[in-house]
């Protein structure tokens, strides 16, 4: 005997599966999506601290190197500034132990083309003189400012607490500024 199954009877019985068996796209589970904001925002941490821990140096290439007035207070406030953001970030650090700031995650690849980049940057800073010191510095600025800028707007947007996110996008305005006035210290060296 042969069992039969009209087609109306089908649909029912499809309807009752798909109802007991699940048949939709399993859901990102909420931890995951906490894990993943997490890593994000620890990250962005990781790559500002490092940023602002490098930038915070800036000031010492005028120890060595005597430049423009101009030049030499633009570069002395983004030293300062970043002598700030670092040490603000060290505290929220000091507070959450979630806030991994020795680790990028980067690639390893990524990480050794960062760091030769740096030791060429650095090298031809300390052999520049005069005006070519001035362009060159101004250059490596223009890169780094709104790149700090960008990764502390990201810090900002995965953080869950309001006064460490406002902390941050001030300092990434802060950044921007400087990287205005780094902007207009180049086009008047052009001219």
């Amino acid at each position: 005997m042969s069992f039969m199954v009209s087609r109306p009877g089908l649909g029912l019985i499809a309807l009752i599966a798909a109802l007991f068996c699940g048949c939709h796209t399993p859901a990102r589970h909420r931890s995951d999506e906490r894990h993943a904001e997490r890593t994000i925002r620890s990250n962005a941490y990781s790559l500002l601290y490092q940023l602002l821990s490098q930038q915070k140096n800036v000031g010492l290439l005028l120890v060595i190197k005597s430049e423009g007035d101009r030049i030499n207070a633009v570069v002395r406030e983004i030293a300062r500034d970043s002598t700030r953001g670092a040490r603000l970030i060290e505290e929220f650090a000091a507070e959450d132990e979630t806030l991994l700031l020795d680790d990028t995650w980067l690639p390893p690849a990524e990480s050794a083309a960062r760091e030769v980049l740096a030791d060429a940057m650095r090298r031809d800073l300390l052999r520049e003189n005069g005006k070519s010191f001035e362009f060159h510095l101004l250059i490596a600025q223009s890169q780094a400012l709104p790149y700090a800028a960008a990764l502390a707007e990201v810090a900002a947007g995965h953080e869950s607490r309001p006064s460490r996110a406002n902390a941050l996008r001030e300092l990434g305005a802060g950044m921007r500024q400087h990287h205005q006035e780094v902007l207009t210290l180049l086009q008047s060296a052009g001219r």
